[in-house]
């Protein structure tokens, strides 16, 4: 049937496939991602930034746009383990403008602080009741259109660095790493 998703879940053990969660294991220990492991990686190793939407249609809708991008499922699926996917990365949180939307977002940017280089979390349509990403682009916003909200986001990041460095007057010295033995 067009239109039709269909998710099926399963395990691989033993070279063998067995369909189904199993009736004491739930769907989230297959801690499963929609997106591509490989381009992650790829992405990270060349500092391209990852974007990390709510829902398959909203991921196959920045992929299509040339964005690294995965999703966790829907509101009630993201897993804190999922943060080590992005280590070392800029990410981009697009949350649906929606409260439940909004409160996975700031969940994921708590879970993956410690592991991602930099995050932000972006509402693409901030005037729109439960707007996603996906429905910036239906409402004919471009490619262009999108870079440049992300620059602009990007300079509002980088402008409170700036003013927070200015308010210190002292240089913060890094920390030297200690080598084990």
């Amino acid at each position: 049937m067009p239109g039709l998703k269909m998710c099926v879940y399963g395990k691989l053990q033993n070279d063998r496939f067995t369909y189904g969660s199993g009736h004491d294991v739930g769907r989230k220990s297959y801690k499963a991602i929609y997106g591509s492991l490989q381009a992650i990686n790829k992405a990270i190793a060349e500092d391209k930034p990852i974007f990390i939407p709510e829902g398959e249609k909203d991921a196959d809708t920045l992929i299509k746009q040339g964005c690294t991008a995965f999703t966790y499922g829907g509101v009630n699926d993201w897993q804190s383990d999922f943060a080590t996917l992005v280590q070392g990365a800029d990410v981009y949180i697009l949350a649906d403008n929606d409260e439940a939307g909004k409160r996975v977002a700031e969940t994921i940017q708590n879970d993956i602080k410690t592991a991602a280089k930099s995050s932000k979390i972006i509402v693409p349509m901030p005037d729109t009741p439960k707007a996603d990403i996906t429905d910036y682009f239906s409402a004919g916003h471009s490619k262009q259109e999108f870079e440049k909200m992300l620059q602009q986001e990007q300079s509002t990041v980088k402008k409170t660095v700036r003013e927070c460095t200015a308010v210190h007057s002292t240089a913060i010295e890094p920390q030297k790493r200690q080598e084990s033995r």
